[in-house]
């Protein structure tokens, strides 16, 4: 085998170990996105029963007050 084929077969490994690490890191991505998509949801869901909780709460304490007049 000559130099230059050595050569050659050396680039092709790297090129291969390469497109395996960017497949693995592409993956990883992924998943970190996916992770923060579903933080967000989480996140959106809480403020919106928050909201809820308030009103219902402000909803009682109006109630309150005009059934003590």
């Amino acid at each position: 085998m000559s130099e230059m084929d050595r050569r050659a077969k050396d680039l092709e490994a790297a090129k291969k170990e390469t497109e395996k690490k960017l497949g693995e890191m592409e993956k990883r991505l992924q998943e970190e996105r996916e992770k923060v998509l579903i933080a967000t949801l989480r996140s959106q869901e809480e403020a919106t029963l928050a909201s809820r909780v308030e009103a219902s709460l402000k909803e009682v304490q109006d109630k309150l007050r005009r059934d003590r007049r």
